[in-house]
């Protein structure tokens, strides 16, 4: 569907433009001095089809009281009324009619259906960054949800990047790892070294107090040896003593002598027995002693510390190689987490890639990755200035498949070559082209001045 022909009154700076446009003509030049009324002719071409998107601000020429656009398409006119109000207020209409009057319901939505906004400039599509030229393109795909594939990578790179922070930071703990070259296989129990430390002591405490007891009952038997024989002696000497004592004491008494011998007799058999007794005690004692067994050694405690100390010092190497173990373990799992993150960004720029593979695309080698637009796996950027045109082209063509209208705005900045270019592309894609020059005197211009058409060249 083309634009037939267009009226615009009163909007902007532009007085009346009234025009038919060639039907075999593919481009329509729309010419004249800067600021005569050309930018407004078309802005007001777009009014009436977009709508309050694209109204200006002031769209009622300063003096006026009313504008009219009206653009017709054959088998519909889409006509839209301004009537100022106070100030720069106003009030607007907009009516979809047939050539023979009647109207169309809801006019703005029955436009939209087949009147695509974006990117309708082809020479603004060159210009723009590759992230808007991109999600432009992307919209000709509408069977893949790109935002939300993009979401997805977006959600898988911070991940990746804060697991790759672990991965860096873990194999610098890894590399500064230090160990000697000979580790232990297996960690020493401790604890049966303590208790072979702890039953050592425990022995030779007993010990010890064996040798007491013994030393004891050897001082037990001294002294019970010493007695006897004191014991003995003084039996003796009580006897030899009460003789002499009673040959003194015959002269005085001999009464008194024999009393004194008696006496003496049985303190010195008392004696004699005690003696006896004392001894025997002392040859048992020193009987038990002989059927004990030997004091076992002395144990060296020192020996069972040391090899404590050395299990301490083996555990302490097979702990640390442990911990090097289990951090290279963690650097493994992280690098594969990494290396799964990877994978998944991968699929899904596959999957992106394949959805535009698969895709009826307006031009065949067109598509994009992560720097912009491509065509035939380059940059867009790099294809040469024909290449560059036919693509846009193609794509705003694609993007208005009912409505196959574009609008340049620059289109001073095209040498003939391109223009000659752009002439040829929007034949071949069927497009009707709006395009506004500065002071062009190529065949087939109109030409604008003070708000109105003076000549088409």
């Amino acid at each position: 569907m083309r634009i037939l022909s267009a009226k615009i009154v009163n909007y902007m700076g532009v007085k009346v433009f009234d025009a038919e446009f060639d039907q075999d003509t593919n481009v329509v030049e729309i010419t004249g001095k800067n600021g005569q009324g050309k930018t407004g002719s078309l802005d007001g071409i777009w009014a009436a089809i977009a709508g309050k998107g694209v109204i200006a601000e002031n769209p009622i020429r300063e003096g006026e009281e009313s504008a009219l656009l009206e653009v017709n398409f054959g088998h519909v006119i889409a006509t839209r009324k301004f009537k100022r109000k106070e100030g720069k207020e106003y009030t607007t209409t907009l009516t979809l009619t047939t050539p023979e009057g009647a109207r169309f319901p809801k006019p703005q939505e029955m436009l939209n259906e087949f009147f695509n906004t974006i990117a309708l400039d082809p020479i603004e599509f060159l210009r723009m960054d590759t992230k808007q030229q991109t999600l432009v393109f992307r919209s000709l795909i509408s069977d893949f949800d790109f935002d939300d594939n993009d979401e997805q990578i977006k959600t898988s790179a911070e991940q990746r990047t804060n697991v790759n922070r672990d991965v860096k930071s873990l194999q610098a703990r890894v590399d500064a790892f230090q160990l000697p070259t000979q580790l232990p296989e297996n960690a020493i129990d401790e604890s049966e070294l303590i208790e072979q430390l702890a039953s050592a002591q425990e022995k030779n405490q007993e010990r010890r107090d064996e040798l007491s007891r013994r030393e004891a009952s050897e001082d037990q038997i001294k002294k019970l040896r010493d007695t006897a024989a004191a014991q003995t002696d003084e039996s003796e000497n009580a006897v030899a003593h009460a003789v002499e004592a009673g040959k003194q004491l015959i002269a005085e008494a001999k009464a008194q002598a024999d009393k004194l011998r008696s006496e003496a007799e049985l303190r010195a058999s008392e004696l004699a027995v005690d003696a006896t007794l004392n001894q025997q005690s002392a040859d048992e004692i020193q009987a038990d002693l002989e059927a004990l067994a030997p004091v076992p050694d002395l144990i060296n405690p020192a020996e069972i510390q040391e090899q404590i100390e050395a299990a301490k010092a083996s555990n302490a190497l097979f702990e640390r190689k442990e911990e090097y173990h289990a951090l290279k373990d963690k650097l493994r799992l992280k690098k594969q987490d990494a290396q799964g993150l990877d994978h998944t960004i991968s699929e899904l720029r596959k999957k992106a890639q394949v959805a535009v593979t698969s895709a009826q695309l307006p031009v065949p080698g067109i598509g994009f990755d992560e720097a912009g637009l491509t065509f035939k796996g380059l940059p867009l950027s790099q294809a040469s200035k024909a290449e560059q045109i036919r693509v846009c082209c193609a794509i705003v063509a694609a993007l208005n498949p009912e409505l196959r209208i574009c609008r340049i705005s620059d289109g001073s900045l095209l040498d003939q070559e391109s223009f000659e270019l752009l002439e040829g592309f929007a034949k071949k894609y069927d497009m009707q082209v709006f395009i506004e020059t500065v002071e062009s005197s190529r065949q087939g211009a109109i030409v604008i001045e003070a708000g109105e058409i003076v000549e088409q060249n």
